[in-house]
């Protein structure tokens, strides 16, 4: 290992940490094509749970809102382990946003009682219900709200002639906060999918009611938001911006088995969109993104930067590696420009010495693929692809087009010996990863010195000649002066 290798490998040491996995303890995604979920419900039966769906019809009795909220914590129980739907049925709300993948999911018309179903469609309206204080703290939420949805059929469904069975109550404990806003001064219409549990079938005189953790929002259209184009590409692309919210509640924090689902979500679409052509986005340093990371959540940023060390982040879960076509990803090490800015990071402990940053600042990007010029530095052995290394010391000049995912925190040991346990840095999903790195051995710098040099040299002999021109012509009108007078 050279000097300069050996200075890599103990700068991407002290400054970094491991990236973010799958664990075993992490929450799997549905699986099965579909299935009914009332054995994984403790203590519903299907009589159970189309009374507490009563409670649309008599909204002010304190039993029934409290039959609907327990059945609500039993779904938002069974969410975090998986609905038992597959990917290709819906399995996941967020994962498409076209209505033609609806053909193979189930139809909530012929759906029964306590069976999973996944939906696609417009919400129109929402209402909320605040639960006592009591019931709220036991069951983790504080709110039931309610709303309806327009199903979108597609062609090969005749929709009923009363119309009737297209609209589906969506009873949930949470909704994207953006809706409630908008609810009340505009009106509300989204388009928006959920993943939940047939409460109430649909019939010919009664709409569908499904008990639902959460409602995904998918908005296609750009609004006057400053985001709005970013957030409505990635929308587009099945980012579920409801989890915008949370991420931003998680900026500054390791990243947690909660991120999981909007962790790879984004990073799938951001994947995505790199295959399009799309304008380039604004370019911005590392200070900005640490001076306004709350503003700048799931925007789409250029940032140049100096990779540092590229590590391969296996995936566990097979769900995952269906999803995203890969079993796993990559994490980049990097250090960007933070411009005029200088940070300060006390560790909180009396004496120990703050951690001072000046001109560059570490972050990290991650991404599904790397582009074909990085394939050396992780190809082992023989040199090609088929045996690759997990860990890769690089410097190199990159110019990044992604997503700002959020600040997070993780360890490294140069935080650790100043008493503070983790670093604190900008995570970036990537589109798209350019090479900016001069020509080997600067060759392009001293071709442009060369071609200077040339120049000078050029510049030189053309004065030299004219020196000695004008020169030698002063000495023969003084030879001619010195002949006529003598």
């Amino acid at each position: 290992m050279n000097s300069r290798m050996a200075a890599w490998f103990i700068l991407s040491g002290l400054i970094f940490g491991h990236g973010f996995g799958v664990g075993a303890d992490s929450p799997p995604l549905p699986r099965t094509h579909t299935a009914s979920a009332i054995d994984r419900l403790s203590g519903f039966d299907a009589s159970r749970i189309t009374a507490a769906g009563d409670w649309l019809q008599r909204p002010n009795d304190p039993e029934k809102l409290a039959e609907i909220a327990k059945l609500l914590y039993q779904v938002n129980r069974m969410a975090k382990s998986g609905f038992g739907l597959s990917v290709s049925a819906g399995g996941h709300a967020a994962s498409s946003t076209k209505p033609e993948d609806t053909s193979d999911q189930p139809d909530y018309r012929t759906a029964r009682v306590g069976d999973s179903l996944f939906l696609r469609g417009r919400a129109v309206s929402i209402s909320s219900t605040p639960l006592p204080a009591e019931l709220a703290e036991v069951l983790e939420f504080d709110t039931v709200y309610h709303t309806q949805v327009l199903v979108e059929e597609p062609e090969s469904r005749t929709q009923d002639a009363t119309g009737i069975a297209t609209r589906i109550h969506v009873l949930s404990s949470s909704v994207p906060r953006a809706w409630l806003a908008t609810a009340q001064s505009d009106g509300l219409y989204q388009q928006t999918s959920a993943l939940g549990v047939v409460v109430v079938p649909a019939s010919e005189n009664r709409a569908s009611i499904i008990a639902a953790p959460s409602l995904a929002w998918l908005p296609t259209d750009q609004t006057d938001s400053p985001s709005a184009e970013d957030w409505a590409l990635l929308s587009r692309h099945g980012f579920d911006l409801s989890h915008i919210e949370a991420i931003r509640e998680r900026s500054g924090k390791p990243l947690v088995a909660d991120d999981q689902v909007a962790f790879y979500e984004l990073l799938r679409a951001a994947d995505q969109i790199g295959r399009e052509a799309v304008p380039a986005p604004p370019r911005v340093d590392a200070g900005k993104l640490l001076r306004e990371a709350s503003q700048t959540i799931g925007r789409r940023i250029r940032l140049p930067c100096q990779s540092i060390r590229i590590t391969r982040v296996g995936i566990d879960r097979a769900e995952l590696r269906e999803r995203l076509g890969t079993d796993h990803y990559w994490q980049i090490d990097a250090l960007g420009d933070l411009g005029n800015l200088t940070i300060r990071i006390d560790s909180g402990l009396q004496g120990a010495e703050a951690a001072v940053f000046e001109n560059r600042f570490p972050i990290s990007i991650v991404a599904l693929r790397l582009p074909a010029f990085f394939e050396p530095f992780v190809s082992a052995g023989d040199g090609t692809a088929a045996v690759r290394s997990d860990v890769a010391l690089v410097s190199r000049q990159l110019l990044i087009d992604g997503f700002f995912y959020r600040l997070w925190a993780y360890e490294n040991d140069r935080m650790g010996r100043l008493g503070n346990a983790r670093q604190i840095g900008p995570l970036i999903m990537a589109s798209n990863i350019a090479d900016m790195e001069p020509l080997p051995d600067d060759l392009a710098g001293v071709d442009r010195i060369g071609h200077f040099a040339a120049f000078a040299g050029v510049l030189m002999l053309v004065i030299t000649c004219v020196w000695l021109y004008r020169t030698s012509r002063a000495d023969a009108i003084a030879q001619t002066k010195r002949r006529a007078s003598s």
